[in-house]
């Protein structure tokens, strides 16, 4: 790094918003996505930049930092995490040396948050690949170093640096990776703007968590349903009637990675009664999830769908029921305990194979706009030959929720070497209930 003869920082000094040639700190809040964070130098006659020391300052900690990207245009990126929550501010900074001489017209970093899906019909020559994408906020850009819209100069085989602060939005759903291209992504993008020349650019994907949903008791309403189903025989003639009972006592539940959920605390109760002349083969229990896409980001307009169920956990409840045979409605008490571990990277048994993750929840209930949707139901399953099957499904939510706490409460005065920190109170996971979101603090530096 190269700083002016006069001063020489430390890795606990407050750096001034000036590098070696010039603005090199900023800061940005989602609160004003419009505004561009950037601070201006007196106006000048050659294309250096004059050493300034604008009054705004952060507070940077380089004891807090490692190198998480770098590319071979000489730019690095070093941040204290690379896991985050909606609200949080990061923090970091872009490190760079060149190898030649080069002009630039700025120093910028830029967070993005989309979420796209990607899909096929079809086979061969008539395969069709379908697409759709939707920006989850609008672009944040911090101007980290410009000269006035004038070009500057950034010499060969100097060490530059410039600190940054940039706050995700509050509310945004957890990052999501599945086959094909379907994803919700949010990243780092670092670049010099170069007139005339491609510009050096490094991009560095982020992990967000789910911004968190209070649960209150309004939301845990049990629900207990009785469906009567029309039974065929193979020819579509009438062959009576089955009906299906299922009983939860809870449909809510917090996400919160790490954890698990004992069947205890939600005893589910179903039955069966087969009031049709054919053999119900099989009845089950399980707890499926489902991927949804659609390439319009307007529910009121028709656009290609895809769904994708997979399976979480399911358990055989009796086999071969016969006509008129009756299971009366009565308490499951082996389903399986149910694991939260929060995977972007979602590996799922598509349809009804095998998970290899047997009984682990992999993302909690997410919405990207109307493009993309992660849901889940308890379904009762009354199977009837090969491919006729009866269903009673109930809607499951697995809320996104505070994680464990990860720090201490903050002290009313922090100290100035106090960098950042969480205050996440854990969930009452016998109540559901929490009396506070995230409160991201940041030490500005300022008295």
């Amino acid at each position: 790094m190269a700083y002016p003869n006069s001063y020489v920082p430390t890795t606990t000094s407050k750096i001034p918003n000036d590098y070696y040639t010039g603005t090199g700190l900023a800061s940005s809040s989602y609160g004003r996505p419009d505004r561009l964070a950037s601070y201006g130098t007196p106006p000048s006659s050659s294309n250096s930049v004059p050493h300034q020391y604008p009054p705004q300052e952060l507070y940077v900690n380089d004891s807090t930092l490692s190198q998480v990207a770098s590319a071979k245009n000489g730019i690095t990126l070093w941040l204290s995490k690379t896991e985050f929550h909606p609200g949080e501010i990061i923090g970091g900074k872009m490190r760079a040396t060149f190898a030649k001489r080069t002009t630039a017209k700025s120093v910028c970093a830029r967070l993005s948050c989309g979420a796209g899906v990607e899909w096929s019909t079809g086979s061969g020559e008539r395969s069709v690949v379908h697409k759709a994408y939707t920006a989850l906020a609008p672009p944040i850009t911090v101007i980290l170093q410009e000269n006035q819209g004038q070009s500057f100069f950034l010499e060969p085989h100097r060490p530059y640096e410039w600190a940054f602060q940039i706050t995700l939005p509050p509310d945004l759903p957890s990052c999501f990776s599945y086959k094909h291209g379907t994803h919700i992504s949010y990243g780092i993008t670092l670049f010099v703007d170069i007139p005339n020349w491609p510009d050096y650019k490094l991009a560095f994907p982020l992990k967000v968590h789910s911004s968190p949903m209070l649960i209150t008791p309004e939301m845990q309403k049990a629900v207990d349903r009785r469906d009567v189903h029309a039974v065929t025989t193979k020819c579509c003639f009438s062959a009576g009637q089955a009906t299906l009972s299922l009983s939860v006592p809870n449909t809510v539940f917090p996400f919160v990675d790490g954890t698990s959920i004992d069947p205890s605390s939600f005893p589910i109760s179903l039955g069966v009664d087969n009031q049709s002349s054919r053999t119900i083969e099989c009845v089950s229990l399980s707890l499926m999830g489902e991927i949804f896409m659609t390439t319009v980001n307007d529910p009121a307009k028709t656009a290609r769908q895809c769904r994708i169920p997979f399976l979480v956990a399911g358990i055989p409840i009796v086999q071969n029921l016969l006509p008129g045979a009756c299971l009366p409605v009565q308490p499951v008490v082996n389903f399986p305990p149910l694991f939260l571990r929060w995977n972007p990277k979602i590996n799922v048994a598509e349809h009804d194979s095998t998970p290899s993750s047997f009984s682990t929840i992999q993302m909690p209930t997410t919405t990207a706009g109307h493009i993309l949707k992660v849901s889940y139901k308890l379904v009762l399953t009354a199977q009837i030959g090969c491919i006729y099957a009866l269903e009673l499904a109930v809607p499951i939510t697995f809320a996104a929720s505070l994680p464990l706490p990860l720090a201490p409460p903050i002290p009313k005065s922090a100290p100035d070497d106090y960098e950042a920190g969480i205050v996440a109170p854990a969930y009452d996971l016998v109540s559901h209930t929490s009396s506070a979101y995230l409160t991201p603090y940041v030490n500005t530096g300022q008295k």
